[in-house]
């Protein structure tokens, strides 16, 4: 199953286009939303209800940077990042919020 990242088509990293991600979580929703899938059958309604879902939580973590950088260390570290909760920061957010700062600067150095 993909990671949050994957959900959105984006690479995973600390900086991302936060405009693309929103207007790729609209076309999700409008994709994914169960209202479209009423006359489906329901296994099929219920596949389409547990993707948006999923689109919701991945969304909730990605646009905060603060529980970006959470999920992101979660990744790496091989922690369970299993679906339907979004990553709750345990870090100190100023820690976090500074590593953020700097991961900004070295990309824009990095040109």
């Amino acid at each position: 199953m993909s990671d949050f990242f994957e959900v959105f088509g984006l690479e995973r990293r600390l900086a991302i286009d936060v405009a693309a991600l929103q207007r790729r979580f609209y076309e999700l929703s409008r994709q994914w939303h169960p209202d479209f899938h009423q006359a489906a059958p329901p296994e099929e309604q219920a596949r389409v209800l547990a993707e948006s879902a999923r689109v919701n939580a991945a969304y909730r973590t990605l646009r905060d940077p603060i529980a970006r950088v959470e999920y992101l260390i979660r990744l790496e570290e091989g922690r369970d990042t299993k679906e339907g909760a979004a990553v709750k920061p345990k870090a100190p957010p100023e820690l976090l919020a500074e590593m953020f700062e700097i991961q900004e600067a070295l990309e824009a150095v990095r040109g």
